[in-house]
């Protein structure tokens, strides 16, 4: 999996303690209550403490790994065992990985299709 991620993605990591949260298409779907300043930095002390996101995005900054956020975040805890967008075991990796995968695959696939 990881020779997978690294051949088809560039993983990043934001710590958000000391870098604004990204403003790329998407990703405002993900932060649920969280509260960000003018410079786009987290400044709700919860958030601060206790916010983690694992996000896929496209290289044009969509989404790959969409989830159902409507209830959330004790919907997700109670059902899957994590907050939204918070995988942190393998198999929840692993998971959200194939999820990605098969999403982009079909976007390019779509893609392919229009250009034709």
């Amino acid at each position: 999996m990881v020779k997978r991620i690294n051949a088809e993605f560039v993983p990043i990591w934001i710590d958000i303690r000391t870098q604004p949260v990204p403003a790329v298409p998407g990703i405002e779907r993900t932060l649920g209550t969280t509260k960000l300043d003018a410079s786009r930095r987290i400044v709700d002390d919860t958030s601060q403490s206790f916010f983690v996101r694992n996000l896929v995005l496209d290289a044009d900054g969509t989404l790959l790994n969409p989830e159902h956020v409507e209830n959330a975040p004790f919907t997700t805890l109670f059902t899957r065992g994590h907050f939204p967008y918070a995988q942190t075991s393998s198999d929840d990796f692993l998971e959200m990985f194939d999820e990605a995968f098969a999403a982009r695959a079909r976007r390019r696939e779509l893609n392919d299709i229009h250009l034709r």
